[in-house]
């Protein structure tokens, strides 16, 4: 497949770079200036990281695409040293990354990291383990950096909430510490959770410095809208009312439904209760969903949703209809099986944080958000889902339920916004508790 110019002005840019990390927004063909730039490399060696869903995708890209070029997937092999492995493309997922030591061995390799921001909490094992490796070149593909922030062409990434990219840098080059990269770029603020203060990184500060080093180091930010052509999108909204025991939540910090008592004792547990009554407690809900997809009998679509019990009200809604689901327990959405024509119906349930990243869903044109998430990341990624590279619609549309007049309107309005919306934001809308 030949490169979009904007792509492969992109590779130019980082032509001689040793380590790279394109930075791209959702549906930007990070897959495509990953695989050019190690193809480009040409170590014997390339080790490709990924999220488990994506195994197969990378798998058979490469197959597809480079068929002189070996590859291995190492998820299938449980023993092997670095003799028995064949120079060429080695895949596997970080969940199984930390029990194939093998690796640690591996020499003259390009490193490809897929959704980097995996790694951006330093402690974990897989990041330790990362950080372990060896490799001669490195290449980074993420969104999560793009997301939510305001990026120039030249300039790079202007402003944004903070993420942690220490990790990646330091796989680019860069031996700065924790401490003094937080003292030059990182903006912070004092939390609340309930008696708990913390500190916690809001944004980076001192950019035009950072920028020049991030550029320095071979890290390139674009939206998607700078590199490919999406197709239009709309957004509608369908308002149910809010239960009586949202209110009552807010004024009493206890409420009754049924037998069931629902009782928020600090700030972040009464915003989370708000956001539940909001959601699967909201029994208007399900109606509306029932008659969008009534309206949308023969096509393909796409559910967002935050927590578990939302998962029971979907499905009965849904009833005969193919469905995949993916969140925390269950994955099995396949985006082959997915597009198949004997799916032109089929609906799939996705929990934010399992579905909103590494997925490839445009055979479907609609996405329905029974809940909105808090998280501008998840939004943002969570739209990219079908407003990508590859789709065939002119138009997507992006269906929003929400209660009329409540936390879920000025939680959507600020990750519209690429804003998170945080408990400090719950405190300043509604007014800080005595408890």
């Amino acid at each position: 497949m030949p490169l979009y110019p904007s792509q492969q002005e992109i590779l130019d840019s980082t032509s001689g770079k040793k380590n790279v990390a394109f930075y791209v927004g959702c549906g930007g063909g990070k897959t495509w200036l990953g695989s050019t730039k190690a193809m480009e490399i040409a170590n014997p060696f390339t080790l490709v990281i990924c999220q488990k869903s994506q195994i197969n995708d990378w798998v058979n890209h490469f197959k597809d695409n480079y068929p002189s070029v070996t590859v291995t997937d190492l998820t299938k092999l449980k023993k092997f040293t670095i003799a028995d492995l064949t120079p060429g493309v080695l895949v596997i997922n970080y969940d199984l990354l930390i029990n194939r030591v093998e690796l640690l061995k591996l020499r003259k390799f390009t490193l490809l990291l897929d959704e980097s921001s995996m790694i951006q909490h330093s402690n974990t094992k897989r990041t330790k383990f990362v950080l372990k490796l060896k490799p001669s070149n490195v290449i980074l593909l993420s969104g999560t950096p793009v997301s939510g922030a305001k990026i120039d062409k030249d300039e790079g990434l202007i402003f944004g909430k903070y993420e942690n990219i220490i990790s990646q840098v330091k796989l680019l080059g860069w031996n700065i510490t924790p401490t003094s990269f937080w003292e030059k770029y990182v903006n912070w603020e004092m939390c609340h959770y309930g008696e708990i203060r913390k500190k916690e990184p809001v944004s980076y500060k001192n950019i035009k410095e950072l920028n020049a080093k991030l550029k320095e180091l071979g890290c390139v930010f674009r939206r998607t809208e700078d590199i490919v052509e999406l197709p239009e999108f709309d957004d509608k909204y369908f308002y149910v009312p809010t239960i009586p025991e949202c209110k009552k939540m807010i004024s009493d910090s206890v409420v009754y439904i049924g037998d069931e008592e629902i009782v928020a004792d600090y700030p972040q547990t009464k915003y989370l209760r708000l956001r539940q009554l909001c959601a699967h407690y909201n029994k208007h809900k399900a109606g509306v969903l029932s008659d969008l997809l009534d309206s949308l009998e023969n096509e393909r679509v796409i559910i967002f949703y935050s927590f578990v019990p939302e998962l029971e009200v979907i499905k009965k809604v849904v009833g005969d209809r193919p469905m995949f689901q993916i969140n925390g327990d269950v994955k099995d959405f396949d985006e082959e099986e997915f597009a198949r024509p004997e799916n032109y119906n089929a609906v799939v349930a996705c929990q934010y944080q399992s579905g909103s990243r590494g997925h490839n869903m445009q055979a479907a044109k609609y996405i329905v958000y029974m809940s909105p998430t808090n998280s501008a990341e998840y939004f943002d990624q969570s739209r990219g889902r079908i407003r990508r590279d590859g789709q065939k619609a002119d138009r997507v549309m992006y269906y929003h339920i929400l209660a009329k007049g409540s936390i879920e309107e000025k939680i959507l309005s600020n990750v519209s916004k690429g804003l998170d919306y945080t408990v400090d934001d719950y405190e300043r809308d509604y007014g800080k508790d005595d408890n």
